[in-house]
């Protein structure tokens, strides 16, 4: 695998990863919703956290290339006829 594979490969585990840690807060969102937390936090914080880790997920796991191209540039290749006449 090239250098840039392995980039858009990483882009994507960081993206189930978050949507991993967004499905978990899911779980705290129904925890505090049913009184099973004793501070005073708000359900809906959870469930927005929630949505905003599943919509970034859902970026870096669908567009990964798109991203990676962005940021990380492969080097232009040069037309075959050319590396022949090089001897390359």
């Amino acid at each position: 695998m090239s250098s840039f594979q392995w980039f858009c490969l990483s882009l994507r585990i960081i993206g189930v990863w978050t949507l991993v840690s967004g499905l978990e807060m899911l779980g705290s969102a129904y925890n505090v919703a049913h009184g099973h937390s004793g501070s005073g936090y708000d359900a809906w914080a959870f469930v927005n956290q929630t949505v905003f880790h599943v919509v970034i997920a859902a970026l870096l796991i669908g567009l990964a290339p798109a991203l990676a191209r962005m940021v990380y540039r492969q080097p232009e290749r040069k037309p075959a006829a050319e590396t022949e006449e090089n001897g390359l």
